[in-house]
């Protein structure tokens, strides 16, 4: 196993399969931190998607329910598209996740 930040992360090493879990989904932790978490759900996918491109790996992209924001249905299906304010204080944490 081999754990590192998401948005840097560079190796020469190849992987089968690869876990992409960087995004903190605690509102208490990602309120204080919004740019770091914007970037680990953004920039981070980017840059994990491609080192999976690039060793032919299966990348798994784990996220919450929180992608929906103020829900409607719960339990939320993954056919529903949610209710997300793009610029209130949830945006950094959903707004990210829902990029990819």
């Amino acid at each position: 196993m081999v754990e590192g930040d998401a948005c840097k992360f560079k190796t020469k090493k190849k992987f089968d399969f690869i876990f992409h879990l960087a995004a903190n989904a605690s509102p208490d932790e990602y309120l204080t931190k919004p740019i770091e978490t914007l970037e680990a759900s953004s920039f981070g996918t980017a840059n994990i998607a491609e080192l999976a491109r690039k060793c032919d790996a299966t990348m798994l992209f784990a996220s919450t329910s929180e992608v929906y924001g103020d829900v409607e249905i719960v339990p939320t299906p993954e056919s529903y598209w949610g209710k997300v304010n793009p610029i209130g204080p949830r945006s950094c944490y959903n707004g990210g996740e829902a990029f990819f």
